[in-house]
């Protein structure tokens, strides 16, 4: 089985969002739709009832490598953002 929520990235601007919007942020797998974030974010919170789901792909950044001479690029990250309309998710309420 493949994993398609990777982790919540908590930040000051995520924890914002959350706190005005109900908007929660978690990096997901770069294959993953909307309708499988939303199955999987009902797994794992049953008690949340999710509105939308918006993803985002941030590509990786050209970093340079002394040791090698050579230029390289970072993984490539898939974000969603997920509103929810009931209920609450404890890892933003800190």
């Amino acid at each position: 089985m493949k994993v398609i929520i990777k982790r919540p990235i908590i930040t000051e601007k995520s924890l914002t969002l959350y706190r005005k919007y109900k908007i929660a942020m978690y990096e997901v797998d770069l294959t993953a739709d909307k309708n499988s974030i939303k199955s999987a974010m009902s797994v794992l919170y049953p008690s949340i009832e999710i509105q939308a789901v918006r993803t985002t792909i941030r590509l990786g950044k050209i970093k340079y490598s002394r040791l090698n001479k050579s230029y390289y690029r970072t993984k490539h990250k898939k974000l969603a953002f997920i509103k929810i309309k009931k209920g609450d998710i404890d890892e933003f309420n800190s």
